[in-house]
């Protein structure tokens, strides 16, 4: 039973009275607190909410919650995936995770923890819910889109990385089986690809490059960049699409900036303890680079891709470590050269996606574009309002991109 106060939705009462049943709540109240900014979320919405409510003995419990659903538009709903991409993370949360955590069990090991708790889900005929727990609340902070990441930061999101795949593949090495049932998860990025505003957007993912080197008079970096992404950069990314990779993990699969919270020191603002990751919509079955060359790509430095060796080293350290932990060979499984064999073979992957998701999340908030705006000339206007230390920021990234794509040497 839900006990309406002024800034409760309906819906949203509904929504929670249906995810919290197995806390046994005789009562609840709902107040929403707040929602994301423009430009967090694509293809949901996103809505902080405080729950509390009376258990049968009369104790009161409280929940701070975040509550994650699709978006509305009928046109979107239509053109792009949404449906999909919810189904997967729900898939992710009640199916993936709890078969690693019993897997982690079995083990003699800690919990994955760097997740927040789901705390339910929903597939309603038109429309698609799920609830966290908010991890605000308990000191987590995003990480300002428009700054890279530096090695301290990278440190905890590589690791996670590694935490993440060998779970993955320390299953499938024991019990092929069991995660071959969890690992028939179709490409949703072949959903997105039939949409002809995304398919505009990642054409113009060369534009951006061709645009940005021209102006930095990088005449040799763009000739090599035109021959590396031969015959273009649409077959390219198609061709990425169809890897059936032997050696492949469930991936995180959206990896950029707002996909990460980090919880840091008290005395220290700036050095991080922990990291959580966020939004599995994109997860399927792939090689662990594509999750790599995608948060590589898109959070680095050109200070830190110049020290790219030392990045792969770090995830690899953690990869083999929790493999041997887990009771895998991690020699066996995944040595460093097989991730450098799949980095020269995926990782343009991360290189296109940079060059439309680069531009987004660099950009001003006030210039941020929501997902119905996005189409194949957008990306092209956003970058005419980069001006100032934002046009120079981005230049020096895209650079340092073509430049890491072609020219670096293991």
């Amino acid at each position: 039973m839900c006990v309406n106060t002024e800034n409760c939705h309906c819906e949203i009462n509904d929504w929670v009275g249906e995810m919290l049943k197995r806390e046994n709540l005789s009562k609840y109240n709902v107040i929403v607190n707040g929602t994301s900014e423009k430009g967090d979320g694509y293809l949901g919405d996103i809505k902080f909410v405080h729950v509390w409510g009376n258990e049968s003995d009369g104790n009161v419990r409280e929940f701070d919650l975040v509550i994650k659903h699709g978006k509305k538009n009928e046109d979107l709903r239509q053109k792009l995936p949404v449906r999909l991409a919810f189904q997967r993370e729900i898939f992710v949360y009640t199916r993936v995770m709890p078969t690693f955590q019993t897997f982690l069990m079995e083990k003699g090991l800690c919990r994955f923890d760097a997740a927040p708790k789901c705390y339910g889900t929903l597939l309603l005929d038109d429309q698609e819910v799920i609830a966290f727990q908010n991890l605000k609340k308990i000191g987590y902070e995003l990480h300002d889109r428009r700054i890279p990441m530096d090695l301290e930061h990278l440190r905890h999101t590589l690791g996670v990385y590694g935490q993440w795949h060998a779970m993955s593949l320390a299953l499938k090495d024991q019990n092929a089986e069991q995660f071959e049932k969890l690992g028939r998860l179709g490409c949703v990025w072949k959903a997105f690809s039939k949409n002809k505003e995304f398919q505009d957007m990642i054409v113009g993912t060369e534009n951006v490059f061709r645009s940005i080197l021209e102006e930095r008079n990088e005449i040799e970096l763009l000739r090599k960049f035109k021959e590396m992404i031969k015959p273009s950069i649409w077959d390219v990314w198609q061709e990425l699409l169809q890897v059936d990779e032997e050696r492949s993990v469930i991936s995180h699969g959206d990896c950029w900036n707002n996909n990460f919270m980090f919880k840091y020191r008290v005395e220290d603002r700036l050095q991080p303890t922990k990291v959580s990751l966020l939004d599995f919509q994109l997860s399927r079955l792939a090689s662990p680079v594509f999750d790599l060359s995608y948060h590589l790509y898109l959070v680095c430095s050109e200070e830190e891709l110049r020290d790219f060796t030392k990045l792969l080293r770090i995830y690899h350290k953690s990869l083999s470590h929790h493999l041997r932990h887990l009771g895998s060979d991690s020699d066996k499984l995944f040595p460093f050269s097989t991730l450098i064999d799949h980095w020269k073979k995926y990782s343009l992957f991360g290189l296109i996606l940079s060059g439309t998701v680069l531009p987004l999340t660099t950009s001003d908030k006030e210039d941020t574009l929501n997902i119905e705006d996005l189409d194949g000339d957008s990306i092209s206007n956003l970058l005419t309002k980069f001006a100032g230390s934002s046009k120079t920021n981005l230049e020096n990234r895209i650079v340092a991109i073509a430049r890491h794509a072609v020219e670096f040497e293991f």
